[in-house]
C-alpha cells in the first residue's frame, strides 16, 4: 500500500485524514496485539482534534 503525497493529503478533506487515521491505528493494533480496538477507544486516543 502506497503513502499518500503531501499534496494528496492536503487536498483530502478532514473527515476522510481522520478515518486514514483510525484505519491506520486499527491496523497497528491488530498486528501488534491480534485484537481489534473499539473506535472510541481510538477516538480517546486522537487528542484534541476536532473537526
Amino acid at each position: 500500500k502506497k503513502k499518500p503525497t503531501v499534496q494528496e493529503l492536503n487536498a483530502t478533506s478532514m473527515r476522510k485524514l481522520k478515518t486514514m487515521l483510525k484505519e491506520e491505528l486499527i491496523a497497528k493494533a491488530a498486528a501488534g496485539e491480534g485484537k481489534r480496538l473499539a473506535l472510541a477507544e481510538l477516538d480517546d486516543n486522537a487528542g484534541g482534534v476536532d473537526c
